[in-house]
C-alpha cells in the first residue's frame, strides 16, 4: 500500500510539473506587436497575450521556405493561460502560392489572460508573421515577407506593369470611383519566345486580406496574353491588386491596366 501511495503521489507532482512547465512555456506578445516565428512540420508555439474585452483583428503572414508554389496551410488556436481550447482555428491559411495574407476578426467578452498557438504540419518549413490589433485601429500593415505596394491608376492607354519572374507576388493599390470597370493583366514574353503563358491576379481588400483568388486569370499558349474581369463599383472602394507569375520557370513583361468597362 505504501509503494502505491508514493507512486500516485510521484504522479501527481509530475503531472503537476508539467501543468505548470506548459502554462509558462509561451513567448510574450503584447497587442499591436508583429511577432515572426519559423515552424519545422508539427511544430507548434505559444504566445502569452493580455486581451480586454472587445473586438480585435488577428492578421497572419505566411511564406513558404522553399520558395516554390504550392499549399500554404497554418492555423492559430485560442486558448486561455493555463491551456484550455477556445477557438480550435482562430484563423487558417490555406492558399495556393509562394506567401499569403489572412486575417480574421474575433471579440473578447470579458479581459482574460489569452495563448495564441501557432501551428502547422506541412512537410517544409513555414516563415510566420501574427499580429493582433484592436479592431478600431486596423490598418494596412506591411507585409512580413516583403512586398512594397504601389499605386495602381485608371488609364485607357497604358497601366502600371514591369518584369516580373519568381513566385513573388507584386502589389498595387487603388480607389475606385463608382461605375463599371474592367481591370486586366496582360503578359508577354521575350521576342522569339512562345509557350505557355500563366499568372494571375489577386483581389483582395484594402487590408490585404483575400477577396477573390485569381480574379483575374491568364492561361494561354503564345508568346503573349491578357485575361480581364469586370467590376461594377457602386461607391468608392479601396482595393489592392496582388499581381503572380504562377510559372515561375518564365520571367514575363506585365501591365496591369484599370479602365472603363465597355460591356
Amino acid at each position: 500500500m505504501q509503494r502505491i501511495l508514493t507512486l500516485a503521489l510521484a504522479l501527481m507532482l509530475g503531472l503537476s510539473a508539467f501543468t505548470a512547465q506548459a502554462k509558462n512555456n509561451a513567448i510574450k506578445m503584447a497587442v499591436g506587436e508583429t511577432v515572426h516565428l519559423t515552424l519545422d512540420k508539427d511544430e507548434s508555439t505559444d504566445y502569452a497575450i493580455s486581451l480586454s474585452k472587445g473586438v480585435y483583428y488577428v492578421v497572419m503572414d505566411v511564406k513558404r521556405s522553399d520558395d516554390h508554389s504550392s499549399n500554404i496551410q497554418a492555423q492559430v488556436q485560442l486558448l486561455k493561460n493555463n491551456g484550455v481550447l477556445v477557438n480550435n482555428r482562430l484563423i487558417s491559411s490555406n492558399e495556393i502560392g509562394v506567401s499569403t495574407r489572412v486575417g480574421e476578426q474575433f471579440r473578447v467578452d470579458k479581459t482574460f489572460g489569452a495563448r495564441l498557438r501557432v501551428q502547422h504540419d506541412q512537410e517544409i518549413p513555414l516563415d510566420i508573421w501574427l499580429t493582433v490589433l484592436p479592431a478600431k485601429q486596423i490598418k494596412l500593415l506591411p507585409f512580413g515577407y516583403g512586398g512594397e505596394v504601389s499605386p495602381a491608376k485608371i488609364s485607357n492607354e497604358e497601366g502600371v506593369g514591369g518584369d516580373i519572374s519568381g513566385f513573388a507576388p507584386v502589389y498595387y493599390s487603388i480607389t475606385l470611383p463608382p461605375g463599371k470597370w474592367s481591370i486586366s493583366l496582360g503578359l508577354r514574353l521575350p521576342q522569339g519566345e512562345s509557350t505557355n503563358i500563366q499568372g494571375s491576379i489577386d483581389l483582395l481588400n484594402k487590408y490585404g486580406f483575400p477577396d477573390k483568388i485569381n480574379y483575374v486569370n491568364v492561361n494561354e499558349i503564345g508568346d503573349q496574353a491578357r485575361g480581364e474581369a469586370i467590376m461594377t463599383v457602386t461607391k468608392p472602394k479601396p482595393i489592392i491588386l496582388a499581381v503572380r507569375n504562377t510559372n515561375g520557370d518564365k520571367t514575363y513583361h506585365y501591365d496591369l491596366t484599370i479602365e472603363k468597362a465597355t460591356d
